[in-house]
């Protein structure tokens, strides 16, 4: 199959899998932002937080190397998927023991139990799917993405609307959903016959797939830094309830994210099979600078409608949030351009490049959001996130030149950006024609962009694809 037209496929099978489920996510704001609190919100995205900051460390990061060595022919399937698996209940296990620790933690003491659990359903789900999209079956992934859809909203109707169980409600129909999608994976594939004894697995895939991960540990911790210490820094300061806000600011500019992840998902195992290639380069380079154009557009866009999607979305005392989302979604775009060099890296196994740009990047985060969050509040920690972003993008795209013939930043590309950078401090002003240049300036950025487009092969080969199945 063309390298083009598989790229287009697995991301047209992604997203009907996953597109559903996040949406899903951003349509169920109305629901939690009228029956939760802000405080009770924040609690929740503290629970989730530290899920995710004890993730790397207890797994090792094992659900990477899961979708990179089924992908590969060299290792045998069973010994992939029994190690992920097995690293997932022992680390369990080891938070189990650690649990009594989050008794100190006072916002989120009485909950140390659904630490435990939300930590095993998820970890367990990750590396599943990982593994239905490392052996090709994208199409089952997409599936599961649907059921999950289902089973997320029915679930939150019935505990949060029906039942009234406010926050554990909201913990319930997320951990029962991870693990009901995760158990018709289990019986549709029959992966108990995948699961061999963990002593019977010859060392050197142990330590090939560990070599892979381990080094992945540091950069997720790192990335952890960038996308989440801020709101324990905002707890400190300031108090849970400015956590739920900033939380519910996340959610607008998730809409990029949600889109990116899903074309991540499926451009890892297009570069993994093509970056060895000839072309691999030239290939890479013009679907980033295609995806790059769309990314500043939608953010351009979506700054403009934060407002107005605000009014619909945030309920009582969460409007507010909208300000702080137009930064962050300036933010996410270097994010996900991050990710996207990030492949490279992946690709080459050469994942320790990742650890340190994130690392830099990390340690911009911590001292801007200890300087910036007292004196500027949420605002202060919007920006530190969004320099934090710039720094790990600008590092992974000088880094990057080595192993391409083109770089990453061009001329176009910063003017569309130093735009956006000037819309974001109209929306924020109280100037009285700032929806009339806020657009005017969506404008620019979509001819800017269409104008690079057009002299992307990428736009050529879409084009035909799309002219031969008429």
């Amino acid at each position: 199959m063309n390298k083009y037209k598989k790229l287009l496929s697995n991301t047209a099978a992604m997203t009907v899998g996953q597109f559903s489920s996040k949406i899903l996510s951003f349509l169920l704001i109305p629901l939690y932002t009228s029956i939760l609190s802000t405080e009770e919100y924040g609690i929740y995205d503290i629970i989730v937080t530290t899920v995710t900051l004890l993730t790397p460390f207890l797994t090792l990061v094992i659900s990477e190397a899961i979708l990179r060595f089924a992908i590969d022919n060299d290792y045998d399937n069973r010994y992939v998927l029994t190690i992920g698996v097995t690293l997932v209940v022992l680390g369990s296990g080891v938070l189990i023991l650690l649990s009594p620790i989050f008794s100190f933690v006072g916002s989120i003491a009485k909950y140390r139990i659904w630490i435990v659990i939300f930590f095993f359903v998820m970890n367990l789900h990750t590396v599943l799917i990982q593994f239905l999209k490392g052996i090709n079956k994208v199409m089952q992934y997409s599936i599961m993405g649907v059921i999950s859809t289902m089973t997320t909203l029915s679930l939150n109707i019935y505990f949060l609307v029906i039942r009234n169980y406010g926050i554990v409600g909201y913990l319930l129909a997320t951990t029962m959903s991870h693990l009901l999608v995760s158990l018709i994976i289990i019986i549709h594939n029959k992966l108990w016959t995948y699961v061999v004894n963990p002593l019977s697995i010859p060392r050197n895939v142990y330590k090939d797939m560990l070599r892979f991960s381990v080094p992945m540990i540091p950069n997720s911790i790192s990335w952890w830094v960038s996308d989440s210490s801020d709101k324990y820094v905002i707890l400190w300061f300031l108090s849970s309830a400015e956590v739920g806000l900033y939380s519910i600011a996340y959610k607008i500019p998730t809409l990029l994210t949600m889109v990116m992840s899903l074309f991540v998902s499926a451009f890892q195992i297009s570069i993994f099979d093509e970056f060895k290639k000839e072309d691999g380069s030239n290939f890479f380079k013009t679907v980033y600078t295609s995806v790059m154009m769309a990314l500043l557009v939608a953010a351009s866009m979506l700054i403009f409608a934060s407002k107005y999607l605000a009014v619909v979305l945030y309920k009582n005392s969460f409007y507010s949030a909208w300000m702080v989302g137009c930064i962050l979604i300036f933010a996410f775009v270097f994010n996900s351009l991050s990710s996207l060099i990030g492949t490279i890296y992946t690709a080459t196994k050469k994942t320790s490049v990742l650890f340190y740009s994130t690392l830099a990047a990390a340690c911009v985060n911590i001292a801007l959001n200890i300087i910036l969050i007292p004196c500027y509040g949420l605002y202060g920690a919007a920006f530190a996130t969004l320099v934090s972003y710039v720094c790990v993008w600008l590092i992974r795209a000088l880094l990057a030149k080595k192993q391409m013939e083109k770089g990453f930043i061009d001329r176009n590309s910063l003017i569309i950006m130093v735009l956006i950078a000037f819309q974001i401090v109209i929306e924020l002003s109280s100037l009285e024609y700032k929806m009339f240049l806020s657009f005017v300036i969506v404008l620019l950025v979509i001819a800017a962009a269409y104008k690079k487009l057009r002299n992307s092969i990428l736009y050529d080969k879409i084009t035909t694809i799309i002219e031969r199945r008429k």
